[in-house]
C-alpha cells in the first residue's frame, strides 16, 4: 500500500509523518504533495527527507491510502477522484462533516461504519477535541448509557492553529518581557498572557467553529441521545489539549463507576488527587501519547454526575488515529 499524503506542512501533519515513520510504515512508499508554493520542498519522514511535490503530480491507484489536509472544494475533488479509482480516503481537515457517506473514524469504529467505509472508501477524523472525548467517554457509556448531557471547556493550545501561532505566542510573549505591545495576527486578540473565550470567529448560533464541529461529531460518535455544551478556549500553551468536563447519566453513575472503566485501558492514565500536586498539566504531558485524567470527583449539583479534568497532546492524539486507519487500511490491502 503507498500512503500519499496532501498537504502534510501544518503541525499535524508532521506528527503524522513521525508516527508512521515510528509506526514501521517504509518511507519508499510515503509520498507527499501540497497545494500551495511552500518554502521548504522536503518534509521529515523519520530522518529522511521527503520531496514535497506539486499536487499536479498526484496521481492515485486502487489500493492507494489518501491522507488529506485539504479544505474547500478543491479538497472534496481530489477525495472523490481518490473514491473514484478505489482509493482509501482519510479526511484529516473535516470537510466531510456532513457527508453521510463518511463514516467517523474513532477508537471504537463501529461494525456498521467499517462497513460504511467498504462501500464508500473513504472515512474521516473527528476534531481533535471529540477525539479526546471518545476515549474518555465511550468507556463509560457501556456502564452508564447513551443518554448523556457533557458541558465541556476545551483549552486549545497554539500547535492547534499552526507553526504561525506558535511562533506568535512566542513573539509576543517576547515583546511583554521587552514591554513591547502585542501585535494580533494569528490570533484576534493578544495570546501572550491571555486567554481568548473561543477558537475563531463566531457564527450566528454563538458557536464558534470548533464548538459546532466537536457537538457534531459527539453526536456522530455518541449517538443522538447524546448532548453536549462546548466552550473553546484559545489558551497560552504551545503543545497539548486540556478538558474540563462534567458529565451526567440517566443511568446510575459516580467517579467509582468512571474509575473502574479507565482501569482497563492502558492509553489512559488516571492520576489521583492524593495531595496538592496530583494532577496533570499541559507541560507534564507534551510529547506522550497517554491521556491523562485528573481531578476526578461526583458532581453534587446533578443526578449520576462526575467532573474530572483531562490533557492529551493534540499533536499525539491526532497522529496516532491516522496511523491506527492506515495501519487498518493496510490491513486491508494485504488481505485483498
Amino acid at each position: 500500500m503507498k500512503i500519499k499524503f496532501l498537504n502534510p506542512v501544518s503541525a499535524y501533519g508532521a506528527e503524522i509523518l513521525n508516527a508512521l515513520c515510528e509506526a514501521g510504515f517504509d518511507a519508499d512508499k510515503v509520498s507527499t504533495y501540497s497545494t500551495q508554493i511552500e518554502k521548504t520542498r522536503t518534509v521529515s519522514f523519520g530522518d529522511t527527507p521527503l520531496p514535497l511535490r506539486d499536487v499536479a503530480d498526484l496521481k492515485l491507484e486502487e489500493g492507494d491510502l489518501l491522507l488529506s489536509d485539504c479544505g474547500g472544494t478543491r479538497g472534496q475533488k481530489i477525495i472523490a477522484e481518490a473514491v473514484t479509482v478505489k482509493a482509501f480516503a482519510l479526511d484529516i481537515y473535516g470537510i466531510l462533516r456532513t457527508d453521510p457517506d463518511a463514516p467517523v473514524f474513532t477508537t471504537n469504529f463501529s461494525k456498521e461504519a467499517e462497513a460504511l467505509f467498504g462501500k464508500s472508501y473513504k472515512a474521516r477524523l473527528p476534531n481533535v477535541f471529540a477525539m479526546h472525548l471518545d476515549r474518555l467517554i465511550s468507556p463509560l457509556i457501556k456502564k452508564g448509557g447513551e443518554d448523556v448531557r457533557a458541558v465541556v471547556t476545551g483549552l486549545l493550545p497554539a500547535s492547534h492553529f499552526g507553526r504561525a501561532a506558535m511562533d506568535e505566542l512566542f513573539s509576543q510573549t517576547r515583546m511583554m518581557y521587552m514591554n513591547e505591545k502585542a501585535r494580533p495576527q494569528e490570533y484576534q486578540k493578544q495570546i501572550a498572557f491571555n486567554l481568548l473565550p473561543t477558537s475563531g470567529d463566531i457564527m450566528k448560533n454563538g458557536e464558534d467553529e470548533e464548538e459546532w464541529a466537536t457537538s457534531v461529531d459527539c453526536k456522530q460518535i455518541f449517538g443522538r441521545k447524546f448532548k453536549t455544551l462546548m466552550q473553546c478556549v484559545s489558551a497560552p500553551v504551545y503543545s497539548t489539549q486540556s478538558l474540563q468536563v462534567n458529565l451526567s447519566f440517566a443511568k446510575d453513575f459516580s467517579a467509582e463507576d468512571a474509575r473502574a472503566c479507565w482501569s482497563s485501558d492502558g492509553r489512559m492514565q488516571l492520576v489521583e488527587s492524593t495531595g496538592q500536586l496530583e494532577y496533570m498539566t499541559p507541560a507534564e504531558a507534551s510529547g506522550d501519547e497517554t491521556l491523562f485524567i485528573s481531578r476526578l470527583r461526583d458532581d453534587s449539583t446533578t443526578e449520576n454526575g462526575i467532573s474530572f479534568w483531562s490533557v492529551a497532546d493534540n499533536l499525539r492524539l491526532k497522529a496516532s488515529e491516522a496511523v491506527r486507519f492506515c495501519q487498518m487500511c493496510d490491513g486491508r490491502a494485504l488481505s485483498a
